[in-house]
């Protein structure tokens, strides 16, 4: 019998050994670009997102906040206080009341003395 060429397994256990190693080694490699692309260009893709929206609505805002914003408008309005309210209406009643008598009656009073006297 020939002898196995070296590096290479000679028994169906050192096959599904290194077939282990391979799987493990992409495993590894899929979880290490899972990482960077989490972890290291997602957050620059967000910023660029976040002040793209930020541009577009004329706010500092998120794609997140955006959206909300976009499909909760009659439930923000509501609880906005800072809304500005129209303007409302009140009308004023004063009465002077001079000696028991209102001013009107008594500055009629004192018109119709004065035109007696002259």
């Amino acid at each position: 019998m020939g002898e196995a060429a070296p590096g290479k397994p000679q028994t169906k256990l050192g096959k599904a050994t290194v077939a282990a190693g391979k799987g493990l080694a992409g495993l590894a490699a899929g979880a290490t670009g899972w990482e960077l692309g989490y972890n290291m260009i997602g957050p620059v893709i967000n910023e660029g997102i976040d002040a793209a929206i930020s541009a577009g609505a004329g706010k500092d805002t998120s794609l997140g906040a955006y959206i909300y914003d976009l499909t909760h408008k009659k439930a923000i309005e509501a609880q906005n206080p800072n809304k500005p309210q129209p303007p409302q209406t009140l009308q004023v009643t004063t009465n002077l009341h001079v000696d028991g008598k209102l001013l009107a009656t008594v500055v009629n009073d004192h018109n119709a003395r004065d035109a007696k006297r002259h």
